[in-house]
């Protein structure tokens, strides 16, 4: 599944002097429309190499181009599993990338000097998928959920399971020795000293701190390698506990309080989906009323022909797009001209996608960026925005 995070996605925004191939297809699962996914990413390469060839390269320079992206599949298909529902192919010089998408979206070509990322930047909007930790003095597990399924993370050996599994790995009794204090005199001071047995039990908060500080450190490097929101799921005295430690991507606030071992799975799963949905609907609900408060003034803008030119120059705050809608059109940089082409039913050879464009250009420049269903941007429109200035 997708993995790809804001960070890299930034990253793959930013335009290129070399032709950048973005290919998008539905996946289906179920036979036959399984038997036609390689079927149709052939003929999308197909598609690409004219494309192409129409911007200049040769036959020969567009076979060499699309060669290791023409491999994806050759050995037993496309990719398959429960949660697919769509591919992204990125190709460029030398560059490849494909993510595997939880969401269906519309079959496209496109190569121009830049991605094409609508459709990836709709996992940013709702991420389907996300960590759940489970945290508790006596159980501490970590899952990875969809709308679906909750399924098991298998924690390395290191990442204690419990308080108790955390204090069994360590010295819990060994002899200390306490200074009571500076000894009495001039010269070189003397130490008073007690000498006596100290359990690592004795200051229970700082063994809780201790452990879940192990807990943190253990998650990290699993968040980092599948980049998904976190959810922590603990009783309230533990989330400022894990907040304070813990320092990989993802996490998520407020989280989920009260203690996980009081609940089932399935209640576990439940609170966390809907944990998901609030978090990131309440995200987007800000996002438009921000918008509505300030729509009949000059920072709210429908207009790509405005939009475009902020996004540009940094002023985009907010972004909410709709998601499989494309505005055919040219930007021209060193006027700050955009021409929308509402006559053309196809992207012509000096047209871009103007609509990805404005998203591109507001995540590069530090924007928030919504990509949702058509009925939730406001208004109706196709896009709306709210300017920093």
């Amino acid at each position: 599944m997708s993995t790809l995070t804001r960070t890299e996605l930034q990253s793959l925004a930013a335009p290129a002097d070399d032709f950048c191939v973005s290919i998008y297809l539905p996946v289906q699962q179920a036979w036959p429309g399984a038997q036609e996914n390689s079927i149709r990413l052939r003929g999308a390469l197909d598609v690409a190499s004219r494309l192409l060839q129409e911007k200049g390269l040769t036959e020969r320079d567009a076979r060499q181009f699309l060669r290791d992206a023409r491999a994806i599949g050759q050995d037993g298909g496309l990719p398959r599993g429960s949660r697919v529902a769509g591919l992204a192919v990125l190709a460029g010089a030398n560059f490849l990338r494909t993510e595997l998408l939880p969401y269906s979206c519309p079959q496209s070509v496109d190569v121009e000097h830049a991605f094409y990322l609508a459709p990836l930047l709709r996992g940013l909007t709702w991420p389907v998928e996300f960590h759940l930790l489970a945290l508790s003095e006596n159980h501490a597990r970590l899952y990875r959920g969809s709308r679906d399924e909750l399924t098991a993370v298998e924690l390395p050996a290191s990442v204690p399971r419990s308080l108790e599994d955390y204090l069994t790995g360590t010295e819990v009794s060994q002899p200390v020795r306490f200074q009571t204090g500076i000894g009495v005199g001039q010269g070189s001071p003397e130490k008073s000293l007690i000498h006596g047995q100290a359990s690592y039990r004795d200051d229970s908060r700082v063994r809780l701190h201790e452990y879940v500080h192990a807990m943190a450190k253990g998650v990290e490097p699993l968040v980092r390698h599948d980049p998904l929101p976190l959810v922590l799921a603990a009783v309230g005295k533990l989330h400022p506990v894990f907040h304070d430690v813990y320092h990989g991507p993802g996490l998520t606030e407020p989280g989920i309080h009260g203690s996980p071992d009081a609940v089932s799975e399935a209640q576990l799963h439940e609170q966390a989906v809907q944990f998901i949905e609030e978090h990131f609907d309440g995200e987007l609900r800000d996002a438009c009323d921000r918008f509505q408060k300030i729509a009949d003034t000059a920072q709210a803008s429908h207009q790509l022909e405005e939009i475009i030119p902020a996004a540009c120059q940094g002023r985009v705050d907010s972004i909410i797009a709709a998601f499989g809608q494309r505005v055919r059109g040219t930007w021209d940089a060193r006027n700050q001209l955009v021409t929308i082409d509402e006559g053309q039913t196809s992207f012509q050879q000096d047209q871009t996608d103007l609509l990805d464009l404005a998203l591109r250009e507001s995540l590069r420049h530090g924007g928030h960026v919504y990509v949702v269903p058509p009925e939730y941007v406001p208004d109706g429109g196709t896009v709306a925005a709210v300017l920093r200035w």
